[in-house]
């Protein structure tokens, strides 16, 4: 359970005897046993790992608790579950992350604790994104996106590396040219501060509108997932910003309000937009979220009306006050704002407290709000609840916006097949409306 306080256990068969490998001051991510299963390898969040990005590698032995701690590694963000942890042998554990755009590997004795970094680069595909399947001794296999800015190829795939030879990557399926997207690297600054951002394009359609699409705590990677991939086939561009958050704590010192967190990446996302409408001279910008990306598009089409002529929020984060209150995560909310959350006797808010969540919130900006928005929430969702998009859509009838409020029995990520495809169409048909 990422985030949560969680304990792993073993159960003798034979014994009848129940014993605990851990303790309550972790969250137990993934585990793995090595070859003769008399180790296993731990990934141990501390309870705030997700908002402090703090992660320790483990191993124990059998009726042995934590026998030695032999790696700590500071990861980005939710990337962390992503990262996995395998044996290569009875006394080396491999472990492969991403680190905002750097790719890492490390092979961990777990005798003697020694670390010895094997790759810390950009993968030698080059610009891509890959996610580990399975590590088998010193293979690992993996699928890819790449994207090759010299020759303007995009690729995808499945292929593997051994440990011996980094640089020679074998590629399991043909590659295939996507000749569908025209995809490019673009650079941005602000207040002297380098990012970076995908611009994607349909290649053979002529594109007037753009589409900036912020995930919640999500890093930009090149990658084709469907909601990318269909929007540019119905002739709309998309954008997609690395904005300060979702690189972590690499890239933002923990620790500051998320007022001023905010404040940041909607500043971020902005100037993106408009030095690539300048760019390439769209007319038309529009803008969808979801979860903490959902709090950022509201701030966006509030505070820039002028701006974006519509919105789409999925299970969108809109006021932290009641937020805290009703989601399974409240430590979040206190963790974001530089706050400690003891599990064991929850906190309430102060009244300074709730003071900067309001004011962080994109609620209180609602009456600045004039494109049309479409919002869509799961009922079963327990980490923003659906109050959150329902009020807000309220809030925005009440005052003459146009506004649908699309309600699903699914959960936060909306992924079930026939809602994503319900919820796509109502949202593209929204922005098609307005391109």
């Amino acid at each position: 359970m990422v985030n949560r306080p969680c304990r792993l256990f073993q159960y003798g068969l034979y014994s009848k005897i129940l014993e605990a490998l851990t303790t309550t001051d972790y969250s137990v991510v993934g585990f793995t046993l090595n070859k003769s299963n008399h180790k296993v390898a731990l990934i141990l969040h501390e309870v705030y790992a997700e908002h402090s990005n703090e992660f320790v590698i483990s191993v124990a032995s059998a009726n042995v608790l934590l026998l030695n701690e032999v790696a700590n590694s500071k990861f980005c963000g939710n990337l962390a579950r992503d990262s996995l942890v395998g044996w290569v042998d009875d006394d080396h554990v491999l472990i492969v992350e991403l680190v905002g755009h750097t790719n890492v590997i490390t092979k961990v004795n777990t005798v003697y604790g020694y670390r010895d970094i094997l790759l810390h680069q950009t993968f030698p595909l080059g610009s891509v994104s890959f996610t580990v399947l399975d590590i088998e001794k010193t293979k690992v296999l993996f699928t890819y996106s790449s994207f090759n800015p010299i020759n303007d190829t995009c690729q995808q795939g499945l292929a593997y590396f051994d440990l011996n030879n980094l640089k020679d990557i074998h590629i399991v399926t043909k590659p295939r040219q996507n000749d569908l997207l025209d995809v490019r690297v673009e650079e941005f600054s602000l207040d002297g501060s380098k990012y970076r951002g995908i611009l994607i394009k349909p290649r053979h359609k002529p594109s007037t509108c753009i589409v900036a699409i912020i995930y919640g705590k999500k890093p930009v990677v090149i990658t084709f997932d469907k909601l990318v991939f269909n929007l540019t086939q119905l002739g709309l561009s998309v954008l997609l910003v690395d904005y300060s958050r979702c690189l972590g704590a690499l890239y933002e010192p923990p620790g500051k309000s998320l007022q001023f967190l905010g404040e940041n990446d909607v500043k971020r996302i902005h100037e993106a937009v408009l030095e690539t409408k300048t760019r390439y001279d769209y007319k038309t910008v529009v803008v969808l979220g979801q979860s903490y990306g959902g709090f950022l598009a509201a701030h966006l089409i509030s505070r820039y009306p002028e701006t974006y002529k519509a919105g789409g929020l999925i299970n969108p984060v809109i006021d932290f006050t009641t937020l805290a209150q009703e989601t399974d995560a409240p430590d979040w909310c206190f963790t974001e704002t530089g706050h400690e959350y003891d599990f064991s006797f929850p906190p309430l808010p102060d009244p300074a407290l709730r003071e900067k969540w309001s004011a962080a919130s994109p609620v209180h900006l609602v009456h600045e709000v004039r494109c049309p928005v479409i919002i869509a929430v799961g009922e079963y969702d327990v980490r923003v609840p659906c109050t959150q998009g329902t009020y807000y859509y309220k809030y925005l009838r009440s005052r003459g916006v146009r506004c649908s409020l699309l309600k699903y029995p699914d959960e936060h990520l909306l992924d079930k097949p026939e809602v994503f495809a319900d919820c796509f169409l109502n949202i593209a048909m929204l922005f098609l409306s307005v391109a």
